[in-house]
C-alpha cells in the first residue's frame, strides 16, 4: 500500500470543506471529558466535533442538523448531549439575536464537572 499523493489529499480536503465537513481539523477531547462517567460515548464524540469546529473560527456555530448528520444520531441525542455538556460545564452556549436572526455560539472550556446543582 502506497501513500496518497499530496495533491490528491488536498483536493479531497477541499471537497470535504465545500460540503461543510471539518476535514483538516482535529477533534480534541480532554481526559476530564473522556473519563466523565456521567457522559455517554456520544456526548464525548459530540464534544470532539465541537472542538474541531471551534478550531476553525474560535467558536462553534454548527446547527443541530450538522451534528445529527455528522454523528448519525437523532435530534434528541444531540439535544441531550448539548444539555449534558453544558450542565457539566464543558461547553458554554450563547444565543445572539439581531436583525438578521438568531445565532448560536458554542464555546469550549474544561472546568471541574458539577455533580449537584446549587439551588
Amino acid at each position: 500500500m502506497g501513500f496518497q499523493p499530496l495533491n490528491e489529499f488536498y483536493r479531497e480536503v477541499e471537497e470535504r470543506e465545500k460540503k461543510g465537513r471539518t476535514s483538516g481539523y482535529f477533534a480534541v477531547i480532554p481526559h476530564a471529558v473522556l473519563e466523565d462517567e456521567k457522559l455517554t460515548a456520544t456526548d464525548k464524540i459530540l464534544y470532539g466535533e465541537i472542538s474541531a469546529l471551534v478550531n476553525k473560527v474560535g467558536y462553534c456555530y454548527a446547527s443541530n442538523r450538522h451534528f445529527q448528520d455528522t454523528l448519525k444520531c437523532s435530534k434528541k441525542t444531540i439535544n441531550s448531549g448539548l444539555a449534558s455538556l453544558t450542565y457539566r460545564k464543558y461547553i458554554r452556549v450563547d444565543i445572539e439575536k439581531n436583525e438578521n436572526g438568531t445565532f448560536r455560539k458554542i464555546w469550549i472550556g474544561c472546568e471541574k464537572p458539577v455533580d449537584n446543582p446549587v439551588d
